[in-house]
């Protein structure tokens, strides 16, 4: 997790990078790593890099008057 777990919308903490960082270390390429919580246009590019490959940004879409063009930007920001 990179919230404290209870509710949507709560800012990433930036701790979960290195976090992420060692268990990709410790981890085979073949285990999936999801980052829940927080992820946004501002970071999902480090979380990706860091070793995430399963992102999950629900307010960064769903909280957007429109989702799509969210969704699109949150594409963008990580290729």
């Amino acid at each position: 997790m990179s919230i404290e777990p209870g509710y949507s919308g709560q800012r990433f903490m930036p701790e979960a990078f290195a976090r992420l960082r060692r268990l990709r270390e410790l981890l085979p390429e073949s285990i999936q790593l999801q980052v829940d919580g927080g992820v946004n246009r501002d970071n999902i590019r480090e979380a990706r890099e860091a070793g995430a490959n399963l992102l999950v940004a629900a307010t960064a879409v769903f909280g957007q008057g429109e989702p799509a063009v969210a969704y699109g930007g949150l594409v963008d920001a990580v290729e």
